[in-house]
């Protein structure tokens, strides 16, 4: 048996289905929380914000192209690995449904055919852009880029440090 056999759930989707869990026993508690909702109010607004600048500058169309059909592009196997139980409850607590299914083999998870199918996306997946993107767009307009996207990072960061302060012994499974 391989290590990796060991530290990987047989299932794929196994903390999708932890988040998803978790969102009906707690989800209505949490989002009976003002200070919660607030900052899940925030943070949708820095993701419209990150969203309304990744279109603007032509990010969407160009990742949406290119990640179904490029092996180890940004969408890579396993990246699903890299959301954490918590992450992706909040995903849930936006009203994002979470797939437990591949639209793609050998790509994450959370690809659709129109690009990834999460509201509130992972750090990695918010910074990365390839050689191309970074090229077409130039460092003026990569940083502009960037500083929306820490925007909605830190928005993010705000409402899970809430969930882990709230709710940490039923967060941490």
């Amino acid at each position: 048996m391989k290590l990796q056999d060991l530290t990987v759930p047989k299932e794929r989707a196994h903390h999708v289905l932890q988040a998803s869990r978790l969102y009906d026993v707690l989800g209505p508690e949490i989002l009976a929380d003002d200070k919660i909702t607030q900052s899940l109010k925030a943070y949708r607004a820095a993701i419209n914000r990150t969203r309304a600048a990744f279109a603007e500058a032509g990010v969407f169309a160009a990742c949406s192209a290119c990640a179904a059909h490029v092996f180890g592009g940004c969408c890579f196997p396993d990246m699903e690995w890299n959301y954490s139980v918590v992450h992706l409850l909040i995903n849930r607590l936006l009203e994002c449904p979470l797939p437990t299914r591949q639209a793609y083999e050998d790509q994450c998870l959370f690809l659709g055919d129109t690009g990834c199918l999460l509201t509130a996306k992972n750090h990695f997946c918010l910074n990365y852009f390839c050689q191309d993107i970074q090229r077409r767009l130039g460092p003026t307009s990569m940083k502009a880029l960037l500083q929306v996207v820490g925007a909605e990072i830190m928005a993010g960061w705000k409402v899970e440090l809430l969930l882990l302060h709230k709710y940490r012994s039923a967060l941490i499974l």
